[in-house]
């Protein structure tokens, strides 16, 4: 899970290195607790909150925290660690839609979608195309209520046709070399795949 990531960003900076290690242990102890028959315990439960916290504020500190340095941070990075609060967000910790983050957040996954699509080498990579693949999915979900869904709906399929990618199982393949909880992400992310393809 996550080898993903090494083949986009080479030599990943050691500020998203550390996020995405805290990102994965998360995601593995998501699944762990989904799976399990004892699941967590209360502490272990009340630990993984606290994870859950830290990812989000070392990834708002790391994108929004030094403007100069976060003119430094390249769109895929950007991409990676808002794809991260999604999944977070999605999975285990519930935004109530009247506090309008929800609404900020899909903001900032547009732009950072739009500074990828500017930034990108014609054509991308497949590593990047894969990438994409993942974080849309993620900001498609996220975004189901919002009018900037479609713009995710469309670039969703771009990416998939240049993937030659066609089916859930080719999809779910690409999702496991990223951040990905089974248990509690395939059926909602199938979902998203049907409705963006009509399947």
């Amino acid at each position: 899970m996550g080898r993903g990531f090494t083949t986009v960003m080479q030599s990943p900076a050691e500020g998203i290195q550390t996020i995405i290690t805290q990102a994965r242990l998360i995601s593995l102890l998501g699944e762990f607790n989904a799976i399990s028959s004892d699941g967590l315990s209360p502490s272990e439960h009340e630990q993984l909150y606290k994870k859950i916290l830290q990812l989000q504020h070392d990834i708002v500190c790391h994108l929004y925290a030094d403007p100069e340095e976060a003119n430094l941070i390249s769109p895929i990075e950007k991409i990676i660690c808002l794809a991260f609060l999604a999944l977070v967000s999605i999975t285990m910790i519930r935004i109530i839609p009247s506090s309008g983050q929800g609404r900020a957040m899909t903001d900032h996954q547009h732009a950072a979608v739009h500074s990828w699509y500017q930034a990108t080498s014609n054509p991308p990579t497949r590593a990047e195309l894969k990438l994409m693949l993942w974080a849309l999915l993620l900001f498609r979900q996220y975004s189901a209520d919002d009018n900037k869904s479609e713009n995710f709906e469309s670039l969703l399929q771009s990416v998939a046709e240049l993937l030659n990618i066609d089916t859930w199982r080719q999809v779910e393949n690409v999702l496991y070399e990223f951040l990905y909880i089974p248990t509690m992400q395939r059926q909602d992310l199938h979902s998203v795949w049907n409705e963006v393809f009509q399947e």
